[in-house]
C-alpha cells in the first residue's frame, strides 16, 4: 500500500515521491536503489517523471542515479542504433538542450564501456547519439524539414560527421548505418500525456464492429481517459473526454467486474480514435463498457472515475475545453506507422547551444513575429529562424 502511494507521489512530483519513500524506509537513499526502482518498477511509474528526475543536471545525486540507471541497461553486443532505441524507450527525454546533452553523454560512456570496439572514445558515441536525434527530427518532423533539410541528404550528413571536430573520428560505415536506419524507421520514444496520471492499468474494453473484448492499457488524467496497446504508451489508440460523462456499475455475462461510462447529454461521449493506419477519427458513443481484472482494481477504477466525472458535474455550465477544434483533431494522436520522435535537440554539441522550438533552431536574441493558429485558435509567437547547416 505504501509503495503504491509512493509511486503515485513520484508520478505527481518525483522529488516529493522519492523523499516520501526514503522517510518511510520503502527505498534506500542511494543512487543505485533509486536507479533500480526506476528500472524494476517502470510499468507503474510515469516515464515523464523519470525523465524529469534524470534531467536535473545541476544535482549530483540525480546524476549519480542517471549513471546507475544506465548501468542497468544491457547494451553488450548491441549495435549502436538499437542500443539508442532501447535507451530512449526507458524514459521520456526532457526537452531542454542541456539536459539532452548530459543524458546522451552518459549514454555514450556506458555504451562504450559495454562495447569498447565500436567507438574509440565515449565522446564519439555521444556525438553520434546527438546527431542521430537531430537527423531523426530532420527526416520525420515536418516542422524542421525546411530548416535543417541539408541533413536529409546522405552525403551531407556523412561529410558533416566525418569532419565534425579534431576529437571525433567516426567510421563512415557506422554513420551510414545510422542514417539509413533512422530514415527507414524513426526513433520511437515514449509518448506520454502531459497531464498528471491519476490512475493507470490494464482494462478490458468492449468495442469494434464485432463487439469483442480488447485488452488495453488505460491512463486516467484530470479530464480524459486515454488508452494504449501497451504500458510503454508508444501507440495511443484513443481518448475519451470525461466532461458530461458519468460512470455506473453494470453486469455482463461474458466478464466480471464490469462498469460503463455513459453520456449525460444527447450528443454522446466525445472521443478520438486512431486506426491501424494512424488515421484519426472523431467518435460519439452513448456508452463505453469496460471490465477490470479483479475486485480491487474494479473498485479503484470506479471510485476514481466517479471523482473525476462528479467534479465535472458540479461544474456543469463551466467552459472546460477537452479537445482542440475538429480541424486540428489529427494532432491529438500520432500515426501508429510513424511513432513520435524524441524532443528535438538544438544542434550538434558545441560550446554555445542555440535554442530549438518544434524542431526549428533559432538564437536567443531572435526577434519574434506573431501568426494565427487557425480558426478560433490562439495566436502564438513565431521566432525568426536560421538553418543548422548552410
Amino acid at each position: 500500500m505504501r509503495l503504491s502511494l509512493g509511486r503515485k507521489k513520484f508520478n505527481n512530483n518525483p522529488k516529493t515521491g522519492l523523499e516520501f519513500m526514503f522517510e518511510n524506509e520503502i527505498l534506500e537513499r542511494s543512487p543505485f536503489a533509486v536507479a533500480q526502482f526506476f528500472h524494476n518498477e517502470k510499468l507503474g511509474l510515469s516515464k515523464a517523471a523519470i525523465g524529469a528526475y534524470l534531467g536535473e543536471i545541476s544535482k549530483d545525486f540525480n546524476m549519480q542515479v542517471l549513471d546507475e540507471f544506465l548501468k542497468l541497461h544491457d547494451f553488450d553486443g548491441l549495435e549502436f542504433l538499437p542500443a539508442l532505441r532501447q535507451f530512449l524507450l526507458s524514459f521520456q527525454l526532457p526537452g531542454e538542450s542541456q539536459k539532452i546533452d548530459r543524458i546522451l553523454a552518459s549514454f555514450g560512456q556506458q555504451y562504450v564501456l559495454q562495447n569498447p570496439t565500436v567507438f574509440r572514445t565515449s565522446h564519439e558515441a555521444y556525438v553520434m547519439a546527438y546527431a542521430a536525434i537531430l537527423l531523426n527530427t530532420t527526416l520525420h518532423n515536418c516542422n524542421a524539414k525546411n530548416q535543417t533539410n541539408a541533413l536529409a541528404d546522405e552525403k551531407t550528413f556523412v561529410r558533416t560527421m566525418l569532419e565534425f571536430d579534431k576529437d571525433t573520428n567516426l567510421s563512415e560505415d557506422i554513420i551510414k548505418k545510422v542514417f539509413h536506419g533512422i530514415k527507414s524507421k524513426p526513433l520511437q520514444v515514449v509518448e506520454e500525456a502531459p497531464e498528471l496520471s491519476i490512475l493507470s492499468g490494464w482494462l478490458w474494453k468492449l468495442g469494434g464492429h464485432m463487439k469483442s473484448w480488447q485488452r488495453r492499457w488505460f491512463v486516467l488524467t484530470e479530464d480524459k481517459l486515454l488508452y494504449y496497446t501497451a504500458p510503454e504508451r508508444t501507440q495511443r489508440k484513443g481518448i475519451i473526454a470525461l466532461e458530461n460523462v458519468s460512470v455506473r456499475r453494470t453486469s455482463d455475462r461474458s466478464r466480471d467486474y464490469c462498469f460503463e461510462l455513459f453520456s449525460r447529454r444527447d450528443s454522446g461521449i466525445d472521443t478520438r480514435k486512431s486506426d491501424r493506419e494512424g488515421v484519426v477519427s472523431v467518435g460519439y458513443h452513448t456508452t463505453y463498457r469496460m471490465a477490470a481484472g479483479s475486485a480491487e482494481e474494479y473498485e479503484q477504477w470506479v471510485s476514481s472515475l466517479q471523482l473525476i466525472t462528479d467534479r465535472f458535474g458540479y461544474r456543469r455550465g463551466a467552459s472546460v475545453p477537452c479537445f482542440p477544434n475538429r480541424q486540428n483533431s489529427s494532432a491529438l494522436l500520432p500515426p501508429s506507422s510513424s511513432p513520435t520522435p524524441p524532443p528535438p535537440p538544438p544542434c550538434l554539441p558545441s560550446s554555445v547551444l542555440p535554442t530549438m522550438t518544434n524542431g526549428v533552431i533559432h538564437s536567443s536574441s531572435s526577434s519574434s513575429s506573431t501568426r494565427s493558429n487557425g480558426d478560433n485558435g490562439p495566436s502564438q509567437q513565431q521566432p525568426d529562424c536560421r538553418p543548422m547547416f548552410k
